[in-house]
């Protein structure tokens, strides 16, 4: 279970700065304070700039009533540093709750958690092609797995429509490629 507290106005980021959420009308919590959404003013010492606050996987959409989505301990602070801080949120309560499985199945998701530090179940990816029509494995294409800019396979042949498994901790952002080899005609 990994869980993402909501941030509020005054939580912190990771290079000490201030969350300054302007007055709406959704409070939280006791004393009520401001729950923060995405573009929210965040003042980053470290840079010495305002940024904003930026949402990553991952999340269920929580809008605001101008529809912006809330923001969560461990979102970003796009300012001018070159590594953008973390939000970081004082209290642990209200928050959102996510199992391995529903992490494994949100896009972007678990490449952030590990980027984040947090730590995560060991997954395996495995890419399948099927027929659109009947739902079965295509054999004979050919594929390319590759992970952070490195070729892990080239040219090889899928088994039984699917490729070789690798886990996601190992290789968070794993791109594949497939084709058919033609012979000209």
């Amino acid at each position: 279970m990994y869980n993402r507290a909501y941030i509020r106005d005054g939580d912190s980021t990771t290079s000490h700065g201030e969350v300054r959420v302007p007055p709406i009308t959704m409070t939280i919590g006791s004393p009520p304070r401001f729950i923060c959404f995405e573009g929210s003013p965040v003042y980053c010492p470290a840079c010495k700039s305002m940024g904003v606050t930026k949402c990553v996987p991952p999340f269920r959409p929580f809008t605001g009533t101008d529809g912006r989505q809330i923001n969560l301990d461990g979102d970003l602070c796009i300012c001018k540093c070159p590594q953008p801080p973390r939000l970081k949120t004082a209290f642990n309560t209200p928050s959102m709750v996510f199992d391995a499985d529903e992490m494994a199945s949100m896009s972007g998701a678990i490449p952030w958690l590990a980027y984040a530090g947090h730590e995560i179940e060991d997954h395996e990816i495995v890419f399948e092609i099927v027929d659109a029509k009947t739902g079965r494995p295509i054999e004979g294409m050919t594929y390319k797995l590759a992970s952070g800019g490195r070729t892990l396979l080239d040219s090889k042949t899928l088994d039984n429509g699917t490729t070789k498994p690798y886990t996601i901790n190992e290789h968070p952002n794993l791109s594949f490629v497939a084709w058919v080899k033609g012979d000209n005609k």
